[in-house]
């Protein structure tokens, strides 16, 4: 469908249908269909498909809906069928030739640079921006802002007792009762239908309750439930401002609807919660006396959560904040959140910074200058936090001045830019905006949210698998295009991310991330169902390899870390090969109490892996599985090999060694190779290649010696 109108007179319109009368059940209609997943005894995937279907209304559109209807005082009458039906057609159409209206001027500069020949960047424009922003996948689960709500504003519980009458709790409990309540009006819903005339059909006393209903089932006082409710009700506002697309919407920081003294409605149950997270920030604004202290607590939210996560992960030991940088006694820098675990660190720069309204509306200057402010500013300090670490002569002292001593030498450092509030649109405009530097050691940056940070550290709990994201997250930065960040969290659970080198680019679905969604709500809100979707976290579950990756954590060496990324590459064909050769080897042991060894080569990424199963001294087996792997390595010619000593009893693994650097031939090793193959009765055929690596054939080498 392509638009000939401009957008406001799109705007115009739809605004005049979202004020008909009884056109608020059109919208308790789509609130219904769009925002309602249904499920039997257990939570699947597929249930949770539909909403990310590209024909449902996004919680945006619906918002604008809302937000166009409260414009005037809104007519309850319950329209007949044909009308309702009428009312929703007509919705769909509008909102596609709006999204379409959206899209043209953008079209527009891009045929024209097209034309001209000039070098510009159309994706940097607002034209395009809006969009982006507008129809962009949300960034947050809804437990999310309720859960993180009460963490972020627990610091300022006695500016809410004083000002607003009810403390950060009793929001929680509110919210977590008005939820409880639509859930039972929803399945409530069907019999009524039943038994009322089609005529009188309709969804909104899903989304109506009452400061009784929520007195009967809390210990709050009504003052109390009524402070809280009113804090997020709109009364006598018309959403004046709401002129355009871009223009402040007040449903979106009072989302509930007051139909009388007693009784509310919210329509959104999602824009609760979030108006939870956010509103408050404006309330503090406004009091000008407490203005600093809250922001400076909305800064210390963003780090003591990072954090809480990354210790999770990583233990306590392993993770530090508030470092300051010195050189001698000037301070260059300062990191958030550092982690060190074995030989990788993430320097973690945290912001709360929003993206402005100027900037939603497709301001380039407003734009550009939140961008710089948000994401820039953090990557710039992180990159020269990153450069810090590498040199000895920094100090790194904490809050308290105590010097920390970490190591200099790491192979890769993680820069983590994280943002404390949903930022639409994030993943394309760092695409677009975001100007960086790389080397071998320090990787692009991986700009998030706080909710995103939240899920990787549920999801991906053990180090090994954390590091082993970042790693390919950073690696492909600009070959993954994806609305958000959970899509490409979601593909790497199921299928390990990767992108070879024949693709350019790869475009990840929005319907990618039900695996995750499914997952994380059956783990976070208690539903039945799969709580880890099947892919990498679980195709090694139980073998003695998904073992040694999960008990990462008792190893924290370099070598454990290098075999665990290698092991996390391979295909589960060739897991199963190893874990068969380990069984083999501890088999062979037990029987004869001798030494057994296993090894299994991998030529398309010069890359090899040997297996000793026995029962000496830790230095003897060292030396032995040290001496097997440089051999191995040089006879195949490879430029890694790893090795695993196994525990014949336990079957755990009980150290780890490497050899990687890249293959050169050695006279003296080609030597030895030769005498092992010849001692161990291995025929050499006269005119093959002479094992000794040469590259001479037998018969003109170490034949004639």
């Amino acid at each position: 469908m392509k638009s000939t109108r401009p957008e406001i007179d799109v705007f115009n319109e739809l605004e005049k249908l979202c004020t008909s009368s009884g056109y608020i059940h059109a919208i308790s209609f789509f609130c219904f269909r769009d925002n309602i997943y249904w499920y039997d005894e257990e939570l699947t995937a597929d249930d949770i498909v539909k909403l990310h279907s590209p024909d449902r209304l996004i919680r945006t559109e619906i918002s604008t809906l809302i937000g166009l209807m409260i414009k005037k005082d809104i007519d309850f009458t319950i329209p007949n069928p044909n009308i309702l039906g009428e009312y929703i057609s007509k919705t769909e159409v509008l909102l596609k030739e709006l999204h379409q209206s959206m899209v043209a001027p953008a079209n527009d500069i891009f045929m024209d640079i097209i034309k001209s020949g000039k070098k510009d960047n159309p994706f940097m424009k607002g034209e395009f921006l809006r969009e982006s922003i507008f129809y962009g996948g949300e960034s947050a689960y809804d437990f999310q802002y309720l859960d993180l709500s009460v963490k972020k504003y627990k610091n300022d519980d006695e500016w809410f007792k004083h000002n607003k009458g009810f403390n950060i709790y009793d929001i929680k409990v509110v919210i977590d009762t008005i939820t409880e309540l639509q859930y039972e009006n929803t399945y409530a819903l069907r019999e009524e239908l039943l038994k009322t005339n089609p005529y009188e059909w309709t969804c909104l006393g899903i989304f109506s309750f009452s400061v009784d209903d929520i007195e009967d089932k809390t210990k709050l006082t009504k003052d109390v439930i009524s402070n809280i409710l009113n804090a997020f009700t709109i009364e006598k506002e018309r959403n004046e401002l709401f002129n355009t697309l871009g223009d402040f919407n007040i449903i979106n920081s009072k989302p509930l609807i007051h139909l009388d003294e007693n009784n509310y409605l919210l329509l959104q149950h999602y824009s609760f919660l979030e108006a939870f997270y956010e509103t408050p920030y404006y309330w503090f604004i406004e009091d000008k006396s407490y203005t600093n202290t809250a922001m400076k607590h909305r800064g210390d939210f963003t780090e003591e959560f990072s954090l809480e996560l990354l210790t999770k992960v990583f233990g306590k030991d392993n993770v530090h904040s508030n470092i300051n940088i010195y050189d001698n006694k000037t301070r260059v820098g300062e990191i958030d959140v550092l982690v060190v675990f074995a030989n990788r660190a993430i320097v973690l720069q945290a912001k709360s910074k929003k993206l402005t309204l100027e900037a939603r509306k497709g301001n380039d200057k407003a734009l550009s200058n939140d961008f710089k402010k948000a994401i820039q500013d953090s990557y710039e300090q992180g990159k020269d936090c990153a450069k810090f670490i590498q040199d000895k002569k920094y100090n790194l002292l904490d809050v308290n001045e105590n010097e920390i001593s970490i190591r200099n030498d790491f192979k890769e450092i993680y820069i983590f830019c994280v943002i404390s509030d949903h930022y639409p649109s994030l993943a394309f405009q760092v695409d677009q905006f975001l100007e960086y530097k790389q080397s071998d050691i320090v990787k692009p940056p991986f700009v998030m949210d706080i909710f995103l940070l939240d899920v990787m550290a549920e999801m991906l709990s053990n180090p090994l698998h954390f590091l082993s994201y970042a790693n390919r997250r950073t690696t492909h930065f600009k070959k993954i295009s994806a609305q958000h960040e959970l899509v490409t969290l979601s593909y790497h659970l199921k299928k390990n991310l990767f992108v070879t080198d024949e693709f350019t680019m790869m475009m990840l679905d929005d319907s990618i991330s039900a695996d995750l969604d499914q997952a994380i709500l059956v783990r976070r809100k208690g539903i039945e169902g799969i709580d880890t979707p099947e892919g990498i976290l679980t195709k090694f579950k139980g073998t003695i390899v998904g073992n040694f990756i999960d008990s990462i954590n008792s190893f924290e060496d370099d070598y454990a870390i290098e075999i665990g990324f290698f092991l996390l590459t391979l295909s589960e064909e060739s897991i199963e090969q190893i874990n068969t050769g380990i069984q083999k080897t501890v088999d062979l042991f037990q029987k004869d109490g001798k030494t057994h060894d296993f090894s299994v080569g991998f030529d398309d990424i010069s890359t090899g892996l040997t297996i000793h199963c026995n029962n000496l001294s830790y230095k003897e087996a060292y030396d032995k599985l040290l001496d097997h792997c440089q051999y191995r390595k040089y006879r195949e010619q490879s430029n890694n090999w790893f090795g695993l000593c196994i525990d014949p009893y336990s079957k755990k693994i009980k150290f780890g060694t490497m050899s990687n650097k890249e293959w050169v031939y050695s006279k003296s090793m080609g030597n030895e190779v030769v005498e092992r193959l010849v001692s161990n009765n291995i025929k050499i055929g006269r005119n093959e290649k002479c094992p000794c690596g040469s590259g001479k054939k037998y018969k003109k080498c170490c034949l004639l010696k």
